[in-house]
């Protein structure tokens, strides 16, 4: 990929290219996405490189967005060119963020947005969700024509095989099981039986589908929002976004050391403010919406985000123990 990242910089005209990010499948020789900073036409400029068939689209949806959007407060880089190769490769060349700003997070990124920060970033999510496209702007991928109640429950079948093979891989290792299927199973097919009740009635919808803190760039002499990655914009089940953004700042970044009770004070504070918005956003049933959603979150956290993950044994434990035990009390 670094041979033809030398190729695209070459004809595209893309001056001083100096990378600053690089994603990797498996290893350097195995590159999925890179990007530069540099100049482009006399303009300071970014150039996104992608080998991801998971990315294919995404010149495309930013420049959807960017023709679409309706909110001066909350919007997008510009496009300055694009290529889309074949059905895994692209690349396009976008505007630079203002170097004035800063992505809406906390002051440690390790850490969830305080009680301020996140209701400034609901109030965000809501503008962004009024103004976002409503129909896709590209032919729809065969998961995204499926049912919404099906849709979750392929990726939650995916997840389950991560699990399963990682701790199947742990046991030959001599390092034993790190999920209690005694406590979860019964959980996980309570969960499978409320969510297919709950999204047989839902409908998909065009989403941006990563919206969380590190993708949201805050200039503060604009006072404008700027909204990063079009990576991940799909149709997802109605309602997904909000379960999202409480398993990223929240399920993912909260102090795993915490007693149960504390930990919890941080997904009861996020499902207190994401309720007027539900309500606001016009779902029906928008409080069983926010359960259900966040119930699909935690089985992804607890299958693919902590039993298939690299984490040490011991914060595999432990996070096993409070999204479990989360999951009994949203299922009661």
């Amino acid at each position: 990929m670094l041979k033809w990242a030398k190729q695209i910089i070459r004809e595209s005209g893309f001056k001083k290219p100096s990378l600053f990010y690089s994603a990797e499948k498996g290893d350097w020789d195995d590159l999925r996405c890179l990007i530069y900073s540099g100049i482009y036409q006399g303009r300071s400029s970014v150039l996104k490189i992608n080998d991801d068939p998971f990315r294919i689209a995404e010149p495309l949806n930013l420049i959807s967005f960017n023709q679409e959007n309706k909110s001066q407060r909350v919007i997008a880089p510009k496009v300055y060119a694009h290529k889309l190769v074949d059905a895994t490769r692209n690349w396009f060349v976008m505007e630079k963020l203002p170097s004035r700003g800063s992505f809406f997070r906390s002051q440690d990124a390790r850490k969830p947005l305080s009680k301020e920060e996140r209701k400034e970033f609901i109030k965000v999510f809501e503008e962004y969700r009024k103004a976002f496209p409503a129909k896709p702007s590209r032919p729809l991928a065969l998961s995204e024509k499926l049912p919404a109640y099906e849709f979750h429950r392929l990726r939650i079948h995916r997840w389950f095989e991560l699990a399963s093979d990682s701790e199947v891989n742990s046991e030959i290792k001599g390092k034993g099981f790190v999920l209690n299927t005694k406590v979860f199973f019964p959980q996980y097919f309570n969960a499978l039986t409320m969510l297919d009740k709950e999204f047989k009635s839902r409908k998909m919808v065009w989403s941006h589908g990563h919206f969380k803190p590190k993708e949201i760039y805050y200039v503060p002499q604009e006072n404008r929002y700027y909204l990063t990655d079009f990576a991940h914009v799909h149709m997802y089940p109605e309602g997904y976004e909000l379960g999202f953004m409480i398993w990223a700042d929240w399920l993912m970044a909260a102090d795993w050391k915490l007693p149960y009770k504390e930990w919890k004070k941080g997904v009861d504070g996020w499902i207190s403010d994401l309720a007027p918005v539900a309500e606001s956003l016009k779902y029906k049933n928008p409080e069983q919406l926010l359960k259900a959603s966040l119930v699909e979150r935690i089985l992804g956290a607890i299958l693919a985000d902590v039993t298939a993950s690299t984490r040490p044994r011991k914060e595999k434990i432990a996070m096993l123990g409070l999204l479990t035990r989360l999951l009994k009390d949203l299922l009661k």
